[in-house]
């Protein structure tokens, strides 16, 4: 089984789960001192596994889940690395230019009236969303799905009740 064939709150807790564990992991795999492959090796084989992997304890043995796993990872670090380098072009030429563009107040708009025919409400305010984050979302309201590595955004939304 795939990650984006996993239903959506699995996903965010695999994305949240392995964005936290990246942090501490991060140097070691952007350098290749750590293999990607050893990295979930270790994930998969710890005493105290995450959450996600206790209640689907199925995918440990699952090799399709760990070449996905082992892909979703790689495009993480890669965008670490892109990001990185960004910065360093940035404070070489001297530009301090926001690398996310906020949304325009239409779209914040849309996303509201969206949110509400849904029955859903935002956790965070409107105007600290990104162009990307509230497609995103809008995304999510109409297809049900949200992109794979963006999983982040289905937190920023919750079930009125």
């Amino acid at each position: 089984m795939h990650i984006k064939n996993l239903d959506i709150k699995t996903r965010t807790e695999i994305h949240n789960f392995t964005k936290k564990i990246l942090r501490k992991y991060q140097n070691g795999l952007r350098t290749g001192k750590l293999p990607i492959n050893i990295f979930v090796e270790n994930i998969f084989l710890s005493k105290n596994p995450p959450k996600w992997l206790k209640e689907n304890p199925n995918l440990k043995n699952d090799k399709e889940f760990k070449n996905s796993y082992e892909e979703y990872i790689k495009k993480i670090v890669l965008k670490y690395k892109e990001l990185e380098m960004l910065y360093k072009i940035q404070d070489k030429i001297g530009i301090s230019k926001s690398r996310y563009k906020k949304a325009n107040i239409r779209q914040q708009t849309k996303l509201k009236k969206l949110l509400n025919q849904k029955g859903y409400t935002l956790t965070i305010p409107s105007k600290y969303l990104t162009e990307k984050e509230i497609n995103y979302m809008l995304e999510y309201l109409n297809t049900g799905s949200i992109p794979l590595g963006h999983e982040r955004v289905y937190n920023y939304i919750k079930p009125n009740h």
